[in-house]
């Protein structure tokens, strides 16, 4: 029999929503509007349709129609837990594929008003939103919305497939380029579809994905958490998620390669340094440090011998701290670099998808990702509305020790206890567990 510690977390989470930001370049109230453009006469458009899924259940729906003239009015509305967005907007492209005319209205993930416009007047491209308002010249970037609509993605991925060295400058700010782009056959419906996945980079720290049609239409794309893809393409997900995640594994693996350094021997000598030190709350100068494999077996002074045949840093006028923690993260690519360069080397994951979680600690065990010491907590709700859109759910005491069970199992340490669970499960989930 063995003992393994359940800690019960009593804990909301938190929307994480990223949006471009740049200083005004125009008072806001001197934003003159452009003619909306006109439709062409005829029948309705046909539609674009998709599902949008969360954690694999069915949380919305988005439509995409291209009406005769070239404008393209979509629609996207999901539910995560009582929020989620609702945004219907209007889109003319240039020549080049950038927006030239934009609106959206309706509200965010948030629920906060969306009202966001762009328009192509006076010999300048104007926009304006509840964040921000700002103007640049015709031609010299590529607005992205900072609205939640559907294919703002896939529209500059279509865009950079046919710009010079596959590069576009973005407005407000900033640059985005192709740094992938794979042809797929892939079935669907029993058919068999060519796709093209792009790795859009420079929208985030790690690059976007999205899988494009024989139209170069939005056709999906998809991660264990949000997955948006078009409606009657259920069967593909897998396949498409598997193509995904080999790519990001790869990609990881030859940035690990070209940023990992080795001590020969695994002798590390860091020397001058003015170490803080955390239990005396005191910085101690001229400090050496001795690290042997994944051990730090000796802090002393200036005049503490180096192993021969260590590497030496030099940190004179640095300062080395102990690595920190990041008690509450969600990790997903890209974010165990990111993390190591801010002086995390551990971090507590309180909900993520099993399998990709667990594929990526592995990765970071065996240095073919870069990133921290992971402490994993197992997620487990309750059924309803508002459950979490991962981790598992419990309506009884049996599921529930056998949920904790499982997790301790799979090397998890601990347990968060989500906010649909019953109160009486609450209790009955231990703070400490006897597993056989």
């Amino acid at each position: 029999m063995r003992r393994a510690r359940v800690c019960c977390l009593l804990s909301a989470w938190t929307a994480v929503l990223a949006a471009s930001c740049a200083p005004a370049r125009s008072p806001a109230a001197a934003v003159p509007a452009a003619a909306v453009p006109t439709t062409a006469p005829g029948g309705a458009a046909p539609a674009l349709r998709y599902a949008v899924t969360m954690g694999g259940r069915h949380a919305g729906d988005a439509e995409i129609r291209i009406l005769p003239d070239g404008k393209r009015v979509a629609h996207l509305a999901y539910i995560d837990r009582g929020r989620g967005p609702d945004v219907h907007s209007e889109l003319v492209l240039d020549a080049a594929g950038a927006p030239r005319w934009y609106r959206a209205t309706g509200n965010d993930y948030l629920k906060a008003q969306v009202d966001e416009q762009l328009d192509d007047a006076g010999g300048a491209l104007r926009w304006r939103s509840p964040s921000e308002h700002g103007d640049a010249p015709p031609g010299s970037g590529w607005y992205m919305p900072a609205a939640e609509t559907p294919d703002k993605v896939a529209l500059l991925a279509r865009a950079l497939l046919h710009a010079k060295d596959r590069r576009l400058q973005l407005l407000p700010a900033g640059e985005a380029w192709i740094e992938d782009d794979t042809a797929r056959e892939v079935e669907v419906a029993g058919a068999k579809r060519q796709l093209r996945r792009i790795a859009v980079a420079g929208l985030g720290f790690s690059p976007s994905l999205v899988w494009l049609d024989d139209n170069a239409e939005l056709f999906a794309s998809v991660s264990p958490w949000l997955s948006v893809y078009r409606t009657g393409a259920e069967s593909a997900l897998p396949a498409l998620l598997a193509e995904d995640h080999a790519w990001i594994a790869a990609r990881a693996a030859r940035i690990a390669a070209q940023l990992t350094h080795r001590p020969p021997g695994g002798k590390l000598a860091i020397t001058h340094a003015r170490l803080y030190d955390s239990e005396r709350r005191a910085v101690v100068p001229d400090t050496t440090v001795i690290v042997d494999g994944d051990r730090i077996v000796a802090v002393g002074g200036a005049t503490t011998a180096v192993p021969a045949g260590a590497r030496v840093i030099d940190a004179r006028g640095r300062t080395l701290l102990p690595g920190l923690w990041d008690m509450h993260v969600h990790l997903g690519d890209g974010d165990g670099v990111l993390q190591l360069a801010s002086g995390i080397t551990t971090v507590r994951d309180l909900g993520n998808d099993t399998d990709e979680l667990s594929a990526r600690v592995a990765r970071f065990d065996a240095g073919s990702e870069l990133g921290p010491r992971v402490l994993r907590a197992g997620l487990i709700d309750g059924p309803g509305e508002f459950r979490a859109p991962i981790g598992v759910v419990v309506a009884t005491p049996e599921e529930a020790t056998a949920e904790v069970a499982r997790f301790a199992d799979a090397g998890y340490v601990e347990i968060k206890l989500y906010s649909s669970l019953s109160p009486a499960l609450v209790a009955w989930i231990p703070s400490w567990s006897v597993v056989t």
